[in-house]
Parts: structure tokens; sequence; C-alpha cells
């Protein structure tokens, strides 16, 4: 149902079907269906996002800790990109930091490690 009101850009009324409020740990494995799914038509992984990092966002999640998703090639837009409302079903800016990073440290990482890495922010 995710997979095709994607493709819709419709939204559902409800995930309650399928998820309960606070059901973090499966809203992690539709997540993790729902990219097999689109890499199975294309759509191809880039990088991820954290979300929910406040501790006010994670109570109102219901979340002990914030929550990754996946960012796909065809979601991010350059500088030169105009913004296509239509590509969503309730089309939004949202502020976002992107942090690539050119290697990823060997073993534990630090901060002090994790800052060299940092190829682009």
């Amino acid at each position: 149902a995710l997979f095709e009101a994607w493709g819709k850009a419709a939204p559902l009324p409800s995930l309650g079907p399928w998820l309960e409020d606070g059901d973090i740990e499966s809203a992690y494995k539709v997540q993790h269906a729902l990219h097999r799914r689109f890499e199975a038509h294309g759509r191809r992984q880039v990088g991820w996002k954290v979300g929910v990092t406040s501790p006010a966002a994670m109570a109102a999640m219901g979340a002990a800790e914030p929550m990754v998703g996946i960012i796909y090639a065809d979601s991010i837009l350059s500088s030169d990109d105009a913004f296509d409302p239509n590509r969503g079903c309730a089309p939004k800016l949202e502020g976002e930091l992107l942090v690539e990073f050119g290697t990823m440290p060997a073993g534990a990482i630090d901060l002090a490690s994790a800052r060299a890495s940092v190829a682009s922010i």
C-alpha cells in the first residue's frame, strides 16, 4: 500500500491497520520491506537521514532514540533544480543538513575521526 501510494503521490488515510503508535520495531520492518521494493524498481539509496532527534520529538513519537531513514538519489534537489510540488502528496520544504563522508573512519568512531572524514556539508 505504501509503495502504491508513493507511486501515485497519494496519501494513505492511516497506517493503523499495519502499525500501532510507538511500534518502532515494526516501523523499521516496514521501511526495510519498502526499501527492497524501491530498489527492485530502480530507486538508488545514496545515504541515511536521522530524524526525531530532540527529546520532545522522541517523546511525541514514543521513541527512545532518534530514528533513521533512507535517502534516495531521486529525492535530492541540486542548487539548479526547481521544487516540483506534484512529486508529493503533501509537499513542503524542510531544511536539512547533509554531511557527506569521503571515507569512513576505521574502527571506533570518535568526534575527531568523524570530522576528518567529512568531504562536504
